[in-house]
């Protein structure tokens, strides 16, 4: 994950609300420890106004990541994607 704050890249990280394999816990007690600042607080995401799970982003300068809750999915682990790859 580190190598992601040098490259500058724009990082999406999701996990199911009820994933018992991989808990979105475990992203946040990481997320952290890339000395990130907050960039918009942890809130509700909507779709059709129902709410569809939560997010939170972060960024540290070039590099932003946004980690987001999908309510009521069941993933096999942490989901990890470089939104913009062709830097």
């Amino acid at each position: 994950y580190k190598n992601f704050t040098k490259k500058g890249a724009n990082v999406l990280v999701f996990n199911g609300d009820h994933d018992m394999a991989a808990l979105y816990v475990g992203p946040l007690s990481w997320i952290p420890l890339l000395n990130v600042t907050i960039d918009n607080n942890w809130r509700a995401w909507l779709v059709n106004g129902q709410v569809a799970g939560f997010t939170e982003k972060y960024k540290k300068n070039n590099f932003h990541l946004t980690f987001a809750t999908l309510k009521c999915q069941n993933m096999s682990s942490s989901n990890i994607f470089d939104i913009n790859p062709s830097k």
